[in-house]
């Protein structure tokens, strides 16, 4: 066999690779309702505005003239400095998030969110902690209905309830 034949399995294997990640890039990145479901819960959770603007449905983030996501964040900073804190101290991040379809058609859904959360001052703070077993882990356990708006799905009912 010549020096030539011996690269051209090689070069197969890397050709049919590079093809298939093209199309695990372009079917991970259609707009899923569990993706948007998850993409809103972690940004709640990380109190990230832009992120929950950019899933929360407009009818939803207002109630009459009060932006709710406002009001949202500040109550979280007036409770953070009651306390002391930065606003840094009361985010959290997911872990173990999984996404359960309850209903699901071409403009509505409903998901259910299961995942630990744990506090995240600092993502150092989270990877020493979960190495060193330190601090707690809690459920959280939520429900939410989706609705598609041209062609990208966002957050309806449930986005501010109280037992988030």
């Amino acid at each position: 066999m010549s020096n030539t034949n011996k690269w051209i399995p090689v070069l197969m294997v890397a050709i049919v690779g590079a093809f298939l990640q093209l199309i695990f890039i372009s079917v991970d990145n259609k707009d899923t309702a569990t993706g948007a479901a998850i993409e809103f819960v972690t940004a709640y959770y990380m109190l990230d505005s832009d992120a929950m603007k950019s899933r929360i449905h407009e009818d939803s983030a207002t109630q009459g003239e009060v932006d709710l996501l406002d009001e949202y964040l500040h109550a979280k900073k007036t409770e953070a400095a009651q306390r002391g804190f930065n606003l840094s101290y009361l985010q959290f991040s997911l872990s173990h998030v999984d996404a359960k379809v309850i209903e699901l058609g071409e403009e509505k859904a409903e998901i259910m969110i299961h995942a630990k959360k744990r506090r995240c001052i600092h993502p150092v703070f989270t990877f020493v902690a979960k190495i060193f077993f330190i601090g707690q882990s809690h459920d959280v356990d939520q429900t939410y209905k989706l609705v598609k708006v041209e062609g990208k799905w966002k957050v309806t009912d449930g986005a501010f309830s109280p037992n988030a």
